[in-house]
């Protein structure tokens, strides 16, 4: 299979591990998405041209593994919603208000 090429490679258990440490914190889908939207556009448009030599492939993804990449983290993020989000797991507890206040378990009883 190639790598950085197709929907999924080998590197998306990696993705959707980090979705799932993602939404284990508390962090809600919008959030999710937007800061993995915005790691792909570093990762693929500075850090693999900066820093290339830090990654095994140093070969920009396609829009398609992207893509992948995103459904990859969403799909560890959406393992054990019920058990992790109390209230809008859109948002989860990542708000600003929430960042700049300090954040707590969404399990435990405050």
């Amino acid at each position: 299979m190639a790598t950085n090429h197709n929907l999924f490679d080998r590197f998306s258990i990696c993705h959707a591990g980090a979705g799932v440490v993602a939404g284990s914190v508390g962090m809600g889908l919008i959030p999710l998405v937007t800061y993995h939207t915005v790691f792909e556009i570093l990762e693929n448009y500075v850090l693999k041209k900066q820093f290339g030599y830090i990654f095994p492939f140093s070969s920009t993804d396609t829009k398609l593994n992207m893509l992948g990449d995103t459904l990859a983290v969403v799909a560890g993020w959406s393992t054990n919603l019920n058990d992790r989000l109390s209230g809008d797991p859109l948002v989860g507890n990542w708000t600003p208000k929430g960042i700049l206040t300090g954040w707590t378990s969404t399990n435990s009883e405050n």
